[in-house]
């Protein structure tokens, strides 16, 4: 019992601790300053590595309950989006985000642009949890799609939502220091329960 403790202790600071891979599409969501509620905005932002344009963004997501599409953003097809605020019975508590462009070649960010504003969401959470961004891979047939609306890898992007992303898709990089002290004090609670005859 003891020993699967342990396992799990160990694979939650792999969670909290270690930052994702970088990959060269970031979806974040991100809590807007200064804000008092009770409904609080969240800017869904997405930056691009160059040669990776992204034509439309298919999300899933916890803890909102509208969306608004950055109507400046010349590429996004306003009508041809939808936010969808209750997922049930296919899946009770998410909802769905179909962020698409314009026309066919269109992009909606472009590669190498960074923080490009994609719409704001709308909830009454201030952190992550209970918001997080999931992705659209088995509710949508992908998560993020070039400007002809063809499916990227999974592998290319990372999601998260700040602030205290630590259990989304992308976990929020924690320091090295302070890693290498929660590795540390991992490996000496493993060592004292071995002693122990755990």
């Amino acid at each position: 019992m003891r020993r699967l403790l342990l396992t799990s202790l160990w694979l939650g600071v792999l969670l909290v601790a270690l930052p994702a891979a970088a990959a060269p599409i970031e979806i974040v969501a991100r809590l807007d300053p200064g804000q008092s509620g009770p409904v609080y905005s969240w800017s869904l932002l997405i930056t691009v590595q160059p040669g990776y344009d992204v034509g439309s963004v298919d999300l899933v997501t916890t803890g909102f309950t509208d969306f608004v599409p950055n109507a400046a953003n010349p590429g996004i097809g306003i009508l041809d989006s939808a936010f969808n605020p209750d997922l049930s019975p296919y899946l009770p508590d998410h909802q769905g985000l179909v962020l698409n462009n314009y026309a066919d070649g269109v992009a909606i960010a472009a590669g190498g642009s960074s923080d490009v504003l994609l719409g704001t969401f709308y909830g009454p959470n201030t952190s992550s949890p209970p918001v997080f961004l999931l992705d659209g891979e088995e509710a949508y047939g992908g998560t993020v799609f070039d400007p002809y609306l063809r499916a990227r890898p999974p592998g290319e992007e990372a999601l998260s939502a700040y602030p205290l992303a630590a259990l989304s898709f992308a976990a929020v990089g924690v320091p090295e220091p302070a890693t290498a002290g929660l590795v540390v004090a991992f490996l000496a609670a493993l060592r004292t329960a071995r002693r122990r005859g755990v």
